[in-house]
């Protein structure tokens, strides 16, 4: 998957929320588990 951003909006975003696109992107490519379980009880 590619992610594209623009410079501009990327720039802004990390001043006023110190959040970095660039920074993100690793996050999309991690491994994860789901987690299945049920919060409810189960019926005998």
């Amino acid at each position: 998957m590619i992610v594209q951003w623009d410079e501009a909006k990327r720039q802004q975003v990390l001043i006023e929320r110190d959040i970095d696109f660039e920074q993100l992107q690793d996050l999309l490519f991690m491994p994860y588990i789901e987690d299945r379980r049920s919060e409810q009880p189960e019926q005998l």
